[in-house]
């Protein structure tokens, strides 16, 4: 590794401006000895180490000297992008100076990232797209005829033409398909075979799992990159989500309307045509009735309940859906029936498919260990209704599923630890086994933040709470002269904030609740001395580096909802084994959520700002010392003239205040 990493190492001859250091080039040989030893690793190291090269470099070199696949696992396909594009270049060309031999690597999608060629064909047969579209069919053309690998990210087309031609795996008869040979998804798939790295993201390592490992090819090494939020995407990729709207389209899809024909005329049998059309109109009079006696079970402004007891109510609307899958999977001939049609017939039998086995388990409770609920949509109170399930605890499955089909797993990023212990991280995934190591940042917090705290706010969420922190928010942006970031936990303050914030302040205000969190954000880098205002999608993964971002505002301590089911039944669950569940998951979840807000403000070494906790518990509660203890050493301050100065008074800072 020092070979790499030393001070006189390979690495500076493909990084402009390459600075040795020291902790990167520790990090990579203690994931190398983990990965020859054959140990599990967890490791945290702090932004600014360059963690992604150290462990790139010694896992990709070891797997290629020994024929061995490795499976990269980050976050989101953002990041996914940014390893393909930037850092597996530098490993090619670092490793290949080496005298390593060239080694392959994929990035890996979902199936419905890719197109398939057949429903585009029908698509252009039928003529059945928007005039403006037919630049974008023209495009589309172009790659399929250049007969390589491509997906929705290399082709920039509407959301409503890649819906009409992207894969779907019910529709997909490969075998008999006449464009198999030049299939993209298929010819990935090859490729995926070949390659000695794949890279993917965290949604798509689980749902691989959930589908018995069928979709990728077997690794031996996984790194799982932005580890801290594999548990709750595990949890959540391991389960269904099954709405009332949902099942009422699959029916209406079937049954056709009065300007459409179905898909169950399709059927050359008229009887058994018939039989399906009569099945979907009971299901959708039965489905009426369970899901409004499921509604009626929230009441009042809650947008979520949980679900005990097998519902017997239940049985009826299962027993219906099961009846007309036992007829649509005899359904093997469809006649004369264009090929487009043939598949969307196999896309809507499969989803109904799916659906039966989610509405299932929700109704007679077939998962041992999994909690169930019913959610609708916050801001709408008459809306859909949707069935959820996911298992409370993944460690068994991790242990089963994961840990027992790789050689090595190493699992990495800036926030695992509490008080620089990872037994939470640890325990919540089932690692009864590992090394581990906590490298930090190599920024100088002290020399880069203010962290403002408000001592004096109530906990209670009360008029006059909010319009306290109102105030008090109001003044940091006003010092800060805008690009500050302000993180809720609850949609109610976040909106009662906003509202009373627009008249204290003459910043563009972008927030969550009046657009979706994307929208908001791009509108937020795209504006200027703005305000970004949001609750989970912004307290970790989005990258405001620079001047983009003065301030991060934590209006309260991130604890989740003690009654939301997950984290209800998780709660419970401890308890029953004889544990603590505040202080042994309550509270380390929020701290690790805590440190990933903070982490939002330094992005790189010219970065300096303010991060400010309006939330008093911090100082008053007995717990308050960890989420302080979890943070890096920075000047602390409690009033709002002594931030002014001490901001001011920062390295590299230069501000009238």
């Amino acid at each position: 590794m020092k070979e790499f990493f030393g001070k006189e190492g390979w690495l500076k001859d493909f990084i402009p401006g390459f600075e040795f250091r020291d902790d990167q080039l520790r990090m990579s040989e203690f994931v190398l000895d983990s990965v020859v030893d054959l140990k599990n690793c967890i490791v945290e190291a702090g932004t600014g180490i360059g963690k992604t090269l150290a462990y790139l470099i010694p896992v990709v070199q070891y797997a290629v000297a020994n024929q061995k696949k490795v499976h990269i696992s980050t976050e989101t396909k953002a990041l996914q992008k940014q390893l393909v594009e930037k850092d597996i270049p530098i490993v090619e060309g670092i490793l290949k100076k080496s005298g390593c031999r060239d080694f392959r690597h994929s990035l890996c999608l979902g199936s419905s990232n890719y197109p398939c060629r057949r429903r585009f064909e029908a698509l252009m047969s039928r003529g059945r797209y928007r005039a403006e579209d037919s630049g974008f069919m023209g495009i589309l053309k172009e790659r399929f005829d250049s007969d390589l690998v491509f997906t929705r990210f290399d082709v920039r087309v509407p959301g409503r033409v890649w819906g009409e031609i992207c894969r779907e795996s019910d529709a997909c008869g490969h075998q008999r398909c006449f464009f198999s040979r030049r299939c993209p998804y298929l010819l990935a798939r090859k490729e995926w075979a070949d390659s000695d790295v794949l890279i993917m993201n965290h949604h798509l390592f689980f749902t691989n799992i959930a589908s018995g490992r069928s979709y990728l090819p077997a690794g031996d090494i996984a790194v799982f990159d932005e580890a801290h939020s594999v548990g709750e995407i595990a949890s959540s990729q391991m389960g269904f989500t099954a709405g009332y709207f949902d099942l009422l389209e699959l029916m209406r899809i079937m049954t056709g309307s009065s300007k459409r024909r179905g898909l169950a005329d399709l059927i050359p049998e008229t009887q058994k045509a018939g039989q399906v059309k009569k099945l979907c109109g009971k299901i959708i009079t039965e489905s009426g009735k369970f899901f409004e006696g499921l509604r009626s079970r929230l009441g009042g402004e809650s947008y979520y309940t949980r679900i005990r007891d097998a519902d017997g109510r239940g049985t009826a609307i299962v027993g219906l859906v099961k009846d007309l899958m036992v007829i649509l999977a005899g359904v093997d001939d469809l006649g004369d029936a264009e090929e487009h049609a043939r598949m969307e017939f196999d896309i809507i039998r499969g989803r109904i498919f799916l659906f039966q086995e989610a509405l299932g388990s929700f109704v007679h409770r077939t998962c041992e260990g999994w909690v169930y609920w019913i959610e609708r949509d916050k801001n709408d109170i008459l809306g859909d209704v949707v069935l959820k399930g996911q298992p409370v605890d993944v460690s068994v499955p991790m242990r089963e599923s994961v840990y027992s089909s790789y050689d090595s797993c190493a699992f990495v990023s800036a926030t695992i630890t509490v008080e620089k212990d990872f037994s939470f991280f640890a325990s919540n995934l089932g690692l009864d086994s590992y090394r581990s190591i906590s490298i930090d940042s190599t920024f100088s917090f002290r020399d880069q933040v203010v962290l403002y705290i408000d001592g004096a706010s109530a906990l209670q969420e009360n008029p006059q709470n909010t319009e306290r922190i109102t105030g008090i928010s109001s003044e940091i942006i006003k010092m800060m002269n805008g690009n500050c970031l302000m993180l809720f936990t609850s949609y109610k303050m976040l909106g009662e904030t906003r509202e009373l914030l627009g008249d204290m302040i003459d910043h563009e205000i972008y927030s969550q609740d009046l657009s979706s969190a994307s929208e908001a954000f791009d509108m937020f880098v795209n504006g200027e001395n703005s305000v970004l205002m949001g609750t989970q999608s912004y307290w970790q993964g989005i990258d405001l580096p620079g001047d983009l971002l003065r301030s991060v505002i934590m209006v309260k301590l991130p604890f989740a909802v003690p009654n939301y089911p997950p984290c209800e039944a998780r709660i419970e669950m401890i308890r029953e084994a004889g544990g603590n569940p505040f202080l042994s998951y309550q509270v380390p979840e929020a701290v690790i959520k805590f440190r990933q807000g903070f982490g939002r403000l330094i992005r790189s070494r010219s970065d300096r700002g303010i991060v400010a906790v309006l939330d008093s518990r911090i100082l008053h509660k007995s717990y308050g010392r960890v989420f302080l203890k979890s943070l890096p050493e920075c000047r602390v301050v409690y009033t709002l003239d002594d931030l002014a100065r001490a901001y001011s008074a920062l390295d590299g800072v230069k501000a009238s205040l």
